[in-house]
């Protein structure tokens, strides 16, 4: 009788617990749904949901939706970035009509699939606690918050790469041929958007040939990965030859070296800002994006100052890690402001000072400078908690699991230093939120291990 009784008493316990986790992930949900909604009736900008780029991405798209290419008589050329999201900006339009309403809408629901996509990962890397604190997680989150209003490929970049981390989470813990197959033909799409992860398979293939196995099976996993990875790229330059004569992905490396990054280490040789130096090169190259005559100039500058281009590049890395989304925010709700503006290296001061700018420029609104102090403070512990989850996963020994997160973070960080922001941080941000879920579950453990032990 007192057994039936513990049964029913655990049963409805269990049932109780299950229900306020459902009703947290629901309540998190919903305040990111808010939220969003919040920005979207703030944004004041006057080209609103617009930032660099964004133009360029909505002409394609309304072109691939009324004529079904990217090429006419007046745009024969290739563009210098890969037309993947200005496809799926085509299609939307197609299906239903011409709005930037209907591309916030369909980031929207790409950012609440991400949010469960991460809770599985986080349940994958560390346990079930950790997966339910995703969502609350997910919803502070003010990267994922404010690149749903813009019109740029973050949000669905961002969602192709997390969803081959997840894969290749799923085969390292069970390991079959298909999520193996799938993380590499998703990465290889990814490309199609932008081309960010076109040189990461160089840090995959090692890992993927290191795990357990034989020799065999080993170069099976290797061969098949670099399959998937390369069957939607080749097919991508194939249309881009047929279409514009050029058999490649796209020019974004050229125009992140000589637009981006030599501008930068310019204006720190000649202590300048990188904006008169761009349009001295623009000046100089004779073109926008033809940068042949700027490219022995380039090459001969980095031997003679190599030592301006790391630093340039390991500072753009670091803006990149710590910068905040705040920044993106006053783009978008506040006219006349543009990124760089407002940058923390465009201030002057002392640290103390700096910081005060930092978030207090170009804020137009009270609550916009509070959602800064919010994401410096949360930033500074996020960091902490990422560091504890790491630590616990070195002490479980899943050297295998820690690379894959090191990868991730290594890579796509770095390759940020031509012109760090907190923008680019988008490509690993879902990790980052994984991991401080983690955190939160390890420090959790730890807490209830001395309590039982008192």
């Amino acid at each position: 009788m007192d057994v039936a009784a513990n049964v029913v008493i655990y049963a409805n316990n269990g049932k109780v617990m299950i229900s306020k986790k459902y009703l947290f992930c629901f309540f998190s949900l919903s305040m990111f749904v808010m939220c969003s909604w919040f920005l979207y009736n703030h944004i004041t900008s006057s080209e609103p949901h617009c930032d660099i780029d964004s133009k360029a991405y909505l002409e394609r798209g309304l072109l691939c939706a009324t004529t079904g290419c990217f090429v006419t008589a007046t745009s024969p050329e290739q563009p210098y970035y890969a037309l993947g999201y200005a496809g799926i900006i085509g299609v939307l339009y197609k299906l239903f009509w011409p709005s930037v309403t209907i591309i916030i809408l369909f980031q929207l629901l790409l950012a609440l699939l991400s949010c469960f996509l991460m809770m599985r990962c986080a349940r994958l890397l560390f346990d079930d606690y950790a997966r339910w604190v995703v969502p609350l997680f997910f919803a502070t989150s003010i990267g994922y918050l404010v690149f749903v209003q813009f019109v740029l490929t973050e949000i669905v970049l961002a969602f192709f790469l997390l969803l081959s981390f997840e894969r290749l989470l799923t085969w390292m813990v069970s390991p079959r041929n298909l999520p193996l197959a799938t993380a590499a033909f998703v990465l290889g799409a990814s490309i199609i958007i932008k081309p960010a992860a076109l040189y990461v398979i160089v840090l995959l293939i090692p890992l993927i040939a290191c795990l357990a196995g034989t020799l065999w099976q080993r170069a099976g996993r290797v061969m098949l990965f670099a399959l998937c990875f390369y069957l939607p790229v080749i097919g991508y330059m194939s249309y881009n030859y047929h279409a514009f004569g050029n058999f490649r992905v796209s020019t974004l490396g050229s125009v992140n070296l000589y637009y981006w990054l030599f501008p930068n280490v310019l204006a720190q040789l000649h202590h300048t800002t990188s904006a008169f130096e761009r349009n001295e090169l623009l000046a100089y190259s004779q073109g926008a994006h033809d940068f042949s005559a700027v490219e022995k100039f380039f090459w001969q500058s980095l031997r003679d100052n190599p030592g301006t281009f790391i630093y340039v590049w390991c500072k753009n890395v670091f803006k990149t890690c710590v910068g905040l989304y705040t920044t993106n925010l006053k783009v978008l709700v506040a006219p006349s402001v543009y990124d760089g503006g407002v940058s923390f290296f465009a201030t002057s001061g002392n640290v103390i000072t700096r910081i005060a700018t930092y978030l207090t420029a170009g804020a137009r609104m009270p609550w916009v400078v509070a959602v800064g102090i919010f994401e410096a403070l949360w930033s500074i512990v996020r960091y902490f908690l990422i560091i504890i989850a790491l630590g616990a996963l070195v002490r479980r020994k899943e050297w295998a699991l820690v690379a894959l997160c090191g990868v991730y973070i290594f890579y796509f960080s770095c390759i940020t230093g031509h012109d760090g922001c907190a923008r680019f941080r988008m490509m690993f941000e879902f990790l980052l939120i994984i991991l401080a879920s983690g955190g939160v579950s390890v420090m959790k453990k730890n807490f209830m291990q001395r309590k039982v032990t008192v």
